[in-house]
């Protein structure tokens, strides 16, 4: 399989259950460079930016002052920099208001349109003899072969590399026994996982506990100041976790539910606002913030149409009791 063929996979084409690749032409790499990105990112992200290994990848969120987040990425540390990797559709917005805070930090966002994102996953990449391509634990990474490649958190194997085509290309020839993969496919996998992505409506809308980001690496409780920094330790400290990201399915559905859309009990009441959804392979996945008194209830979207409560690989429950 090359590069150039994996760029024309329709993007809803199922994830294969065996080891698989997708090319992710939605993303952008934004490459943060300068003496003070280190402290600038620390100061702006809830995660902690200081703990990242070089060349490892971590979860992080960018809040408001308000502690809603307004971006969840992957940050990964790289040469001396840092790249961050964001849905195409958000790096402009994201961009424009961190550069409203630099002032005279020396801080630099640059989009990198000269790499491209590929993903694998599969049991197959547990143990893997690639062992320069292939890093060997969660939020590791490495740079070998002109590729950038880290292990995501999951309950099975998922690599991103990032790296020219020609690279890629190298990369997927290594690989050759890969199914290929859609991009959405490969983003309900990340659904699977029980990883948030926001978008469009959903910004600014939850607090990242909301998201289940306290449970997936994704936000610390000790790494000092950031925007909205009081209002997630309040919600920690001093308040009872009433509502999670949880995971519906449904076959037959119309329309995948859009972000900030409701889903409804039986009864007509608003149970869940919706994260996101897609729908591949005729099951539409949906991750949607649940009030946590309706628990394990099947729930309908505007349509009508049905969907069922579906297990995460974590207790999206830790917290709540």
């Amino acid at each position: 399989m090359l590069w150039d063929t994996l760029n024309t996979i329709d993007p809803n084409t199922a994830a294969a259950q065996s080891l698989f690749a997708a090319a992710l032409g939605g993303y952008t790499v934004v490459r943060v460079s300068g003496q003070d990105a280190s402290d600038f990112l620390q100061g702006q992200f809830c995660n902690d930016v200081a703990s990242l290994s070089e060349n490892g990848v971590q979860l992080n969120g960018y809040c408001s002052p308000k502690g809603r987040l307004l971006a969840i990425f992957h940050l990964m540390k790289s040469d001396g920099g840092y790249l961050m990797l964001l849905p195409s559709s958000e790096v402009e917005r994201v961009t424009k208001r961190l550069n409203m805070f630099v002032l005279r930090a020396d801080v630099k966002f640059e989009s990198d349109p000269s790499v491209s994102v590929l993903a694998l996953r599969g049991e197959e990449l547990v143990g893997s003899a690639v062992s320069d391509i292939v890093p060997d634990h969660d939020g590791a990474g490495l740079i070998a072969r002109g590729v950038h490649s880290v292990r995501l958190r999951d309950d099975v194997t998922s690599i991103i590399a990032i790296g020219s085509p020609v690279a890629l290309n190298a990369v997927l020839e290594t690989f050759d026994d890969a199914a290929a993969c859609g991009e959405n496919g490969w983003r309900t996998t990340r659904m699977q996982s029980g990883e948030p992505a926001l978008r469009d409506a959903a910004v600014e809308r939850f607090v990242p506990q909301m998201l289940n980001m306290d449970l997936i690496d994704g936000l610390s409780f000790s790494k000092g100041c950031y925007p909205g920094q009081e209002i997630v330790a309040r919600t920690k400290y001093l308040g009872k976790q009433k509502r999670r990201l949880m995971r519906w399915t449904g076959t037959g559905v119309t329309a995948a539910p859009a972000p900030a859309s409701s889903l409804v009990t039986a009864d007509g009441e608003n149970a869940a606002e919706v994260l996101e959804s897609l729908t591949t392979d005729g099951v539409c996945t949906v991750l949607a913030v649940l009030r946590l008194e309706h628990l394990n209830q099947p729930l309908y979207d505007a349509e009508g149409a049905e969907f069922a409560p579906a297990d995460l690989p974590y207790d999206p429950l830790v917290g709540t009791d």
